[in-house]
């Protein structure tokens, strides 16, 4: 990529006029001095023979001497980069002693970092000398959803994670009807509005929809969310020669709304196994999904866990009269049904924090049971909100039916960790990975999905004070090891060893 400079009467600054290629990349000044041209190609020939490690610092004396000419408080700088890998190679030469405040085109150049354009160069503070330095050049990476951005909270966290890391992360996700303005984040959005909300049609118009964006809207990497967006990053990545990413949150052939539908069932196999054959990375989010990927496609799949941020400050206290609390999609599976039933002889309130398919039979079913005034259905929460609602309940739940297709049998959802994060315990279904947890800090009361079952769970909760004690011990002593502090450090790690 070259650079030249040109004059413009409307700024006293340099502009800039690009041309680029794609292995090599210099900056050139217009009537640069042959002695600089060789120095790019030295920079060039070194860089060759650099391992690839960002952030690699080498001193290199150039034996030249060059002149470099400032104007009216400008520095002339030259420049000689090669892009290896996602590194840059930087030749930084300045005739003004670097302590001072010096401009570089229209942006300023002080302190020990130089960002423009994703380029970060580091330099010292020592006038005339030439030096070469290895700086990180930010990838752009785009991640694909279908659920509303907005309280999607694994997401929110991962992209938040690499954009601190230095990823220029674009997230793609859907604009539902009710959908709320999106709050200032460290990461571009971008959401899709489709004609059809669910169903077969739904996931066509959205695939189409964004891999025509994908069409004007170019990345280094393409991450595709569950296989539901995966043909569009699919085509997208293969037609740009870039790579995939593959984070499986479900095990989608095998979820409720699926399994039972042989035809179905086989269009998102097949998609799943396009997306695991072609993923540069694959992740999951629990240890049973990473032996079952593993065991069936026959490649290496990490482990990335669902786990919100840590809560360290004091515990709010339960509200009166206490309430359990349900957060989650309204879907079929979750054993919410049975909780209703169980809660006809719990003397508490239940608050349910999600929306779903199954809202309107609840809360029907809610009337039937005379259970109106025992049961609040507050929709979507705002993440926020939502922490503090988890905060003042008794307990949380976490049930799923069994026999309903192995995604749910080795989940381990979000829920579990924000219920542990806000200090309080759970009644929660007894599946592999919550056996392993709940054999590492005992946080929650395993109960099969049964009303009888249920129910006493519940009322040991309400009722036994030494076991909820216990519990709720138990709880601040895991949220300091299962938080997403520690999770987002794999993370970041995965993602900086893609070639």
């Amino acid at each position: 990529m070259f650079l030249r400079r040109r004059s413009n009467r409307r700024f006293r600054s340099k502009c800039w006029r690009c041309f680029s290629s794609s292995r090599v990349l210099m900056f050139s000044f217009s009537g640069q001095s042959l002695p600089w041209k060789l120095a790019s190609l030295v920079a060039l020939f070194t860089a060759s023979r650099v391992p690839s490690k960002s952030h690699t610092k080498m001193n290199f004396r150039l034996p030249l001497t060059c002149s470099a000419r400032s104007t009216n408080r400008v520095a002339a700088v030259t420049l000689a980069v090669l892009s290896t890998e996602g590194l840059l190679v930087v030749i930084l030469r300045v005739k003004l002693n670097l302590e001072e405040p010096l401009f570089l085109g229209r942006h300023l150049l002080m302190g020990n970092v130089f960002s423009k354009n994703n380029l970060n160069i580091g330099y010292l503070h020592r006038p005339f000398q030439s030096r070469v330095f290895l700086a990180k050049m930010a990838k752009s990476l785009v991640f694909t959803v279908t659920t509303d951005l907005t309280h999607d909270q694994r997401m929110l966290r991962i992209a938040s994670t690499l954009a601190q890391a230095g990823y220029e992360v674009t997230l793609v996700g859907r604009l539902l009807p009710q959908s709320l303005e999106m709050p200032a984040t460290l990461f571009k959005t971008h959401r899709i509005r489709c004609h059809f909300l669910k169903g077969p049609f739904f996931y066509l118009e959205y695939n189409l929809r964004l891999l025509g964006w994908f069409l004007t809207h170019s990345y280094d990497l393409y991450g595709a969310i569950d296989t539901d967006t995966a043909l569009a990053a699919l085509t997208a990545s293969a037609f740009r020669r870039k790579p995939l990413i593959y984070d499986a949150h479900e095990l989608f052939p095998e979820l409720p709304e699926v399994v039972h539908r042989p035809l179905v069932r086989k269009v998102w196999s097949v998609v799943e196994r396009l997306a695991f054959t072609r993923a540069s990375l694959a992740y999951t989010v629990s240890g049973s999904l990473v032996a079952y990927f593993e065991a069936k496609y026959c490649r290496p799949v990490h482990l990335v866990q669902n786990m919100p941020l840590r809560q360290l400050g004091p515990l709010v206290r339960q509200q009166e009269p206490p309430y359990f609390i349900y957060q989650g999609a309204l879907n079929e599976g979750r054993g919410l049904e049975t909780l209703l039933l169980a809660l006809q002889h719990v003397p508490a309130r239940l608050v349910v924090c999600g929306e779903g398919p199954l809202r309107g039979r609840l809360q029907q079913m809610t009337h039937q049971l005379g259970l109106q005034d025992q049961v609040e259905f507050k929709g979507n929460v705002l993440p926020t909100d939502l922490i503090w609602l988890t905060a003042g309940a008794w307990a949380g739940i976490m049930l799923l039916e069994e026999n309903r297709g192995l995604s749910y049998f080795y989940s381990l959802a979000n829920k579990f960790f924000d219920y542990v994060q806000a200090g309080i315990p759970q009644v929660c279904v007894p599946f592999p990975e919550y056996q392993r947890l709940n054999a590492q800090h005992e946080v929650a009361l395993l109960a099969r999905l049964g009303v009888e079952e249920v129910k006493t769970a519940l009322l040991t909760l309400l009722h036994n004070q030494e076991t909820y004690l216990r519990l709720r011990q138990n709880c601040l002593m895991a949220r300091t090891e299962w938080c997403w502090e520690m999770e987002s450090q794999k993370l970041t790690a995965l993602y900086n060893e893609i070639k």
